[in-house]
């Protein structure tokens, strides 16, 4: 757990240095809509859409396993019930 939180802690380090470091303005032109602003917000904003559109995309599977998980359970749960000896 101390590990986990140690790289948290170099990766928030790291973060915030280039961030610092990269404070240039830059001008973001989709279509007629421009903004400028700092490189490191610019990244960052691409980066959460890339990880949101990551998970959006991912989300069927994960929707698709887990409902199959579900089946697969109230299955296991009713053959335990017909395998138990009446008490």
């Amino acid at each position: 757990m101390q590990i986990l939180l140690l790289l948290a802690l170099a990766l928030s380090l790291l973060v915030v240095v280039f961030a610092l470091q990269n404070i240039v303005p830059v001008t973001v032109t989709v279509f007629v809509w421009t903004y400028q602003g700092s490189l490191a917000l610019v990244l960052f904003v691409a980066f959460v859409a890339g990880a949101l559109v990551s998970v959006l995309a991912s989300l069927p599977s994960l929707v698709r396993t887990r409902w199959a998980l579900s089946q697969l359970r109230r299955r296991l749960a009713e053959a335990e019930a017909r395998a138990a000896p009446p008490a």
